[in-house]
This record gives C-alpha cells, sequence and structure tokens, in this order.
C-alpha cells in the first residue's frame, strides 16, 4: 500500500490517463468520455486482478 492516500485529484487524473487522457501542459480536464473510459478499463484491470488472485 502507498504510504500516504492518494488525492481525489491524483485519482482522477489516474483514470482519466487510462481513458486515454495525456495530460499535456494545455489540455483541458478530463471530459466524462475518457473518464467513462478509464473506468472500464479500470473495470477490466480489477477483474483480471481478481481472476488471477484466485488461482494462487
Amino acid at each position: 500500500p502507498p504510504k500516504q492516500i492518494p488525492s481525489l485529484g491524483q485519482a482522477v487524473l489516474w483514470i482519466a490517463m487510462l481513458g486515454g487522457y495525456l495530460n499535456r501542459k494545455h489540455d483541458h480536464p478530463p471530459g466524462p468520455t475518457v473518464m467513462w473510459r478509464g473506468f472500464l478499463t479500470l473495470h477490466e484491470i480489477t477483474k483480471m486482478y481478481r481472476l488471477f488472485r484466485q488461482n494462487e
């Protein structure tokens, strides 16, 4: 586990990046489509993690 809990903004940024957000200097904040894609990707990653953990 991390030493410090990430901020809400950091968590949103990570999810947005999973959805394709590049976080460049002049980019607008991530929108709902990018966030949705990020949540879908996170969901798939979580499912795979749980599946692999079951087989240990």
